[in-house]
């Protein structure tokens, strides 16, 4: 390494140390940069291109027997980079101030100046110094005709020695840094100093700005790095190819330092003790695996990192299994409390339809009964409504209503779920067990959502529960005596499913004791007009936005739309009226467009023109629309071809027996004259 001597041409003591400020708004703001230099001709230099400088900078003058103390307080500072020349440059380096440095380079055309004018003493000329300054004299000294005699330097503390053997050797010329001029003129030598041209300081100090900015964005990027990771509710650590900690987050050290102090590193008895280093080493992935460290079992994660084929080691993920079942506990907390509460009733069920009236009524009835009730509908149709507004108004209303959806879980965690398990049941059960929602419903009602999509394996206890009335967790023999009121629903047809095997009998039965088929919104047209009025009136204040207004040919559209979706489709569809109409009038050209597009709606048989509502003959039925006309008079049209035999007559419209009996009580209530 360079360890060229430092020169002080002015040799007054007092300025060494001595911080020379070339403007004051070069030292506006704490200076990142230092500049530490023998030469006085430096700071004419900084000024001279301070207008070219993006920062502070502080020049220092100092030797090369003082500069580590110059650089130690740089460092504490807060200084970012030094920028030198020279043994003081060298000594810096070598010292154990970790800051980095930028050397002062020294041009060609510097070199050539230097031995243009030895070469006017003598022919024969020594240069002592570092390698840097005798390449370069080595490859201009032909050029010049110039014989080169070199020592190169070891050390600052190495000039002295130098200058004395270029003496021994007969030359009397010199070139150096500070001090091998300083010792070369003492024996009475001609010796000319080594100096950097104004480009070559601009050159350095740009260096050194370039640094400091990247020096700052590894700062930022860790610091971020390091909150992020701290951040996390997990241990993180990464591990290297050979299984070596190389980096960690602050809970990994809180909870697996050695003997208890972050300082002293991870532990690697527990790095090798659950096989974090040996799968690291071997490039292995884990996911969730539970390893136990002690008394404490972690839930463990691995992730190999590979640069191409390379293994690279991996990161670690770690958690403790008590803190996860916590966790879990409190999500399941959260869910449960929000299905404690029924909000609606039945009253809150809009509607106008005869038909709609009859099912509120009959679920007014079923709601005094502890019976078993199964809601059946399609999609939208508004099963869970029912189900909150049964409760309300049942015997348990002042116990909790829990729902659970059973599609949302796996069949494991279902039967868990529903059945509770006591401790020690598997891997990672809480101590004391966990009660199930049969439990959590006690003395309530507890309400099964897609019962339909019950795995077959959960259908047997269930049904067991069902008919004993008692429950017993998982992992446990002795029985809890439960008394929940249950309402199913579900958009799938059971009887068809019993059939083809994939759902039990016994339990179709022993669910199916009080039954409640909602309708959808294309068998009952007449709430559809109050439904959107409804929409209508709630959604822009909900909203924040003016309701808007539609034309009778848009009221037509949406009175004659199917609503494949029933009631959350048309809701949705008033929501999106509401927000793009921003209340100006909705024609009926913006409600095809803004609904279901035209060609879609053209699909569904609307048309290029609206169909409308056509006026009832005296000899018709009143109140009802056209589709339900059509949908009646095909009905009794069939039913007069059977003769009154209203199973052919089923079997004939492609409908269930049940079905037609309802259609033929909605035509007695429509048309009391029977006519």
């Amino acid at each position: 390494m360079r360890k060229p001597a430092c020169k002080r041409p002015i040799r007054d003591v007092s300025q060494v140390n001595e911080t020379v400020s070339p403007t004051p708004d070069v030292m506006d703001g704490q200076p990142k940069i230092w500049v530490i230099v023998s030469d006085h001709r430096v700071p004419a230099q900084v000024e001279a291109v301070r207008g070219q400088l993006a920062m502070p900078i502080k020049v220092v003058f100092s030797d090369a027997s003082r500069c580590m103390d110059v650089a130690q307080e740089a460092a504490a500072a807060g200084v970012m980079a030094l920028v030198s020349r020279g043994s003081i440059a060298h000594s810096i380096r070598t010292s154990d101030v970790s800051l980095p440095v930028i050397e002062i380079p020294l041009s060609g055309l510097d070199i050539l100046e230097l031995l243009d004018k030895a070469r006017t003493v003598s022919r024969r000329i020594a240069i002592v110094a570092f390698d840097n300054l005798i390449e370069g004299a080595r490859s201009i000294a032909p050029i010049l005709g110039v014989e080169l005699v070199t020592y190169r330097l070891s050390g600052p503390d190495d000039a002295e020695r130098g200058v004395r053997h270029v003496y021994d050797e007969g030359l009397r010329v010199l070139i150096g840094g500070g001090k091998a001029v300083d010792h070369a003129q003492a024996l009475g030598m001609r010796a000319f100093l080594i100096r950097s041209r104004t480009e070559g300081v601009l050159q350095a100090i740009r260096e050194a700005e370039r640094m400091v900015h990247a020096i700052e964005n590894e700062r930022v990027t860790t610091a971020r790095r390091e909150v992020m990771l701290d951040s996390i509710p997990e241990a993180i650590i990464s591990l290297d190819a050979d299984g070596a900690v190389i980096h960690h987050n602050r809970l990994a050290a809180r909870l697996f330092s050695r003997h208890d102090t972050p300082s002293e590193g991870l532990n690697p008895d527990f790095i090798e003790g659950i096989g974090l280093a040996e799968a690291a080493r071997g490039g292995k992935r884990w996911s969730g695996e539970i390893r136990q460290y002690g008394a404490v079992q972690y839930a463990c994660t691995l992730n190999p990192v590979f640069s191409g084929p390379m293994n690279c080691g991996g990161v670690a993920i770690i958690q403790e299994v008590a803190h996860l079942q916590k966790l879990e506990q409190k999500v399941r907390k959260s869910l449960y409390n929000n299905g404690h509460v029924a909000r609606y009733r039945l009253e809150d069920v809009i509607h106008s339809s005869p038909a709609t009236r009859q099912l509120v009524e009959r679920a007014r009835n079923y709601a005094s009964s502890p019976s078993t009730i199964l809601i059946q509908g399609e999609s939208g149709t508004g099963k869970e409504i029912f189900a909150q507004s049964i409760h309300r108004e049942s015997l348990c209303s002042e116990g909790p209503f829990v729902a659970i959806n059973c599609t949302a879980l796996p069949e494991n965690l279902l039967e868990s779920e529903l059945f509770g398990y006591g401790e020690g049941a598997f891997t990672g059960a809480r101590k004391g067990g966990k009660p199930g929602l049969f439990e959590i419903a006690h003395k309530g009602t507890l309400f099964l959502d897609e019962i339909g999509e019950i795995p077959v394996s959960v259908q047997a206890r269930l049904l067991r529960v069902l008919e004993e009335k008692s429950v017993m967790r998982i992992g446990q023999e002795s029985k809890i005596p439960v008394d929940v009121r249950i309402i199913c629903a579900t958009n799938r047809d059971l009887e068809k499913m019993v059939t083809q095997g994939s759902f039990r009998e016994d339990l179709y039965y022993r669910l199916n004791v009080l039954r409640l088929e909602l309708l959808p919104l294309r068998e009952r047209p007449e709430d559809i007009s109050v439904l959107i009025e409804h929409f209508l009136g709630t959604l822009p204040g909900a909203l924040g936005l003016p309701r808007p207004r539609l034309s009778e040919e848009a009221r037509e559209v949406l009175l004659h739309y199917h609503y494949p979706g029933n009631i959350r489709e048309l809701r949705n569809m008033m929501e999106r009226l509401v927000v793009i109409s921003r209340g100006g009038l909705v024609a009926r050209a913006e409600a095809l467009t803004l609904l279901r597009g035209p060609a879609r709606l053209a699909a569904l048989g609307m048309g290029q023109t609206p169909p409308r509502r056509r006026e009832a003959a005296p000899d018709k039925v009143r109140g009802i629309g056209l589709l339900r006309e059509e949908e009646f008079a095909t009905i009794l049209r069939t039913l007069s071809e059977t003769g009154g035999n209203k199973a052919e007559t089923a079997r004939r419209l492609g409908i269930s027996p049940s079905t037609l009996w309802r259609r033929l009580a909605e035509w007695k209530d429509l048309n009391p004259s029977g006519e």
